[in-house]
């Protein structure tokens, strides 16, 4: 059966760094679908712009409408959702699909809005320290439910794509863990 990655990116649409990782994905023979959330593929800079427009254009549900669908339209392949901040939490609402294989999400910080999920897959979540809330609280919450595993991350939230030695050298362990679980 073929494997397809679904990618679905943070507040920042679709990033340099992303395009990137879904080369490596293809690269190693992966199908990868990664859609832009924003109707106009919009690429933002800006932390408070970018967050502003994500929550007056997309939000959580409509960002979770758009993968359902591209998860209907493969369901003839193994489907693995990979997803970055307000990705990672869209992804782990999904968690609870059988039609998924698995599910990895990277400093999904908005999880934390939809603890009471009980994950059907196997699902990786990867958590870096957060500035506005107690990042262990909810890893606490997390930790003892079926299918999940969780690491914690010594970076910042959005280390992906920053050019940071110190972050490039966390990308490339994140990367490394997701084609350990894809393999």
């Amino acid at each position: 059966m073929n494997k397809t990655i679904i990618i679905i990116h943070e507040i920042y649409g679709i990033t340099e760094n992303l395009l990137l990782l879904k080369e490596k994905f293809e690269m190693r023979g992966f199908s990868v679908i990664m859609p832009s959330l924003y109707k106009d593929n919009y690429q933002g800079v800006n932390e408070q712009d970018s967050y502003n427009r994500f929550y007056s254009e997309v939000g959580i549900e409509k960002g979770y409408r758009i993968i359902d669908s591209l998860i209907a339209e493969n369901s003839d392949t193994e489907i693995y959702l990979i997803g970055f901040s307000v990705g990672a939490a869209i992804a782990w609402l999904h968690s609870t699909n059988n039609a998924i294989k698995s599910v990895i999400g990277i400093y999904g910080s908005r999880i934390r809005d939809y603890l009471d999920l009980k994950p059907a897959v196997d699902t990786y979540l990867y958590f870096c320290e957060e500035k506005t809330f107690d990042i262990k609280s909810v890893i606490n919450e997390l930790k003892n439910k079926d299918k999940v595993k969780i690491s914690l991350l010594s970076g910042n939230h959005g280390f992906y794509n920053s050019s940071d030695e110190t972050d490039k050298i966390l990308k490339r362990f994140v990367e490394e863990e997701m084609f350990r679980i894809l393999k």
